[in-house]
């Protein structure tokens, strides 16, 4: 825990019976999450005292030199007491307050009741919270699921089926609208009687990426989509690990379905072990590269799961017998592909080759799409031709024929249980 601040951040708002407390005036608090060089470590001790920004914004010069704030924080602060904040500076604390006035983003505030109450113990909270959607979605038990903007099909359908059955168990999913195993893992929770919340690290507005938009929709109507930055901030690499954190310290565990040794959701893992949150992993084939990011995850402690049920007794809350499905994590048989196809196009080739040439190494010959697209799908595991006629969307015949050219380019192999890649 920051410096001795147990006390604080246990704290509820002014009054804790109060979900959605009126704003009177907003504005202190967009202009303290507009600061320049101001980061959560520097407000927090601040509000040790004084629970609103107001009192800081109307300090003098010598008590916020005298506060060690950076010299553009000072700045800022006495161009805001003069009126005469910089252009740039005012267009977005306009364009913030129109989106808060408007009410197409909710302000949730550290002094809020419902600010969520994890969130208040990780090192570094943000002050206020950009959320569009429904504020009650907060509340409540959640779990994140994460994985690779990659994933294989059995990634994604992991993503899917185990947000659903979480979600039947009573669990918010929280993920990061992210292309691949991140969008999975929204609509799986969306097909449950729960809620999923996306955490951004843009604005909740415009939507990042633009092909999740309608996701973005169907998302806000049940959940909602949160940020710390205010609407129409752009979406830079640099902010995705600070988006991270909040994913984490919003849940009480953080599910990892896929991930390579270098992706971002293993940021989030880690990030969720330095917040004293559970880690789960999903174990994967040792020839799928987004598998060797979960494979390193349980080599550094992380738990392997392969179910629903043994996520919530690990949790402590396992509430109904089959309300969460018995179904494997892995090699999973069952058909629930409804969608699957747009998200494996969205994240990418399976492998880490290149979608846009069909030339792939080993081949024989330049692949044709078919083939180069039943290469994609096949997955790490034997796969059944009907399995393969399913994923793929191939008829029988069609499917035959890339087979037999796939084999004779020497990628895949004929086994007992269908087909595979061959990897020697």
């Amino acid at each position: 825990m920051h410096r001795d601040d147990t006390a604080r951040r246990n704290r509820p708002g002014p009054d804790a019976t109060t979900t959605t407390p009126p704003h009177r005036d907003p504005l202190p608090w967009l202009m303290l999450s507009l600061l320049p060089a101001m980061t959560p470590r520097l407000w927090a001790p601040l509000l040790d005292h004084w629970d609103c920004p107001t009192a800081l914004l109307r300090q003098t010069v010598s008590t916020l030199r005298a506060l060690a704030l950076p010299a553009d924080t000072v700045s800022a602060i006495l161009a805001w007491q003069a009126g005469r904040l910089p252009a740039t500076l005012r267009e977005w604390l306009d364009h913030a307050h129109g989106c808060v006035q408007q009410q197409d983003v909710s302000l949730v505030t550290w002094q809020d009741a419902d600010y969520p109450s994890l969130l208040r113990h990780i090192h570094d909270p943000p002050p206020v919270l950009y959320l569009r959607g429904q504020r009650q979605a907060l509340a409540g038990p959640q779990l994140a699921i994460v994985g690779s903007r990659r994933a294989s099909h059995d990634g994604l359908d992991n993503a899917r089926r185990f947000a659903r059955a979480l979600s039947q168990s009573g669990y918010g999913i929280v993920s990061g609208l992210a292309l691949g195993a991140d969008g999975a893992a929204h609509k799986g929770a969306l097909e449950g009687p729960g809620r999923t919340l996306a955490v951004l690290a843009a604005g909740v507005e415009p939507v990042y990426p633009p092909s999740h938009r309608r996701l973005a929709v169907e998302i806000a109507r049940s959940g909602a989509l949160i940020s710390e930055m205010p609407p129409g901030t752009p979406n830079e690499a640099h902010r995705f690990p600070r988006r991270n954190r909040l994913i984490s310290g919003l849940c009480q565990g953080v599910l990892v379905v896929e991930a390579s040794t270098r992706s971002g959701s293993l940021i989030t893992a880690r990030l969720a072990m330095e917040q004293g949150r559970e880690v789960f992993a999903l174990p994967g084939s040792i020839h799928n590269p987004q598998a060797r990011g979960c494979h390193q995850l349980l080599r550094e402690g992380a738990r392997l799961v392969e179910s629903v049920p043994q996520i919530l007794e690990e949790l402590g809350a396992w509430q109904q017998p089959g309300a969460g499905d018995q179904m494997p994590a892995s090699r999973v048989t069952q058909s629930d592909n409804d969608g699957q196809e747009d998200e494996a196009a969205q994240s990418g080739p399976v492998d880490e080759r290149n979608a846009e040439d069909p030339a792939l190494p080993g081949a024989a010959a330049p692949l044709s799409p078919d083939e180069a697209h039943l290469l994609g799908v096949m997955g790490y595991d034997p796969q059944s031709t009907d399995r393969l006629c399913e994923r793929s969307g191939m008829s029988p015949e069609q499917l035959m024929q890339c087979l037999m050219g796939l084999e004779m380019a020497a990628l895949i192999r004929a086994t007992p249980g269908g087909y595979c890649r061959r990897f020697d």
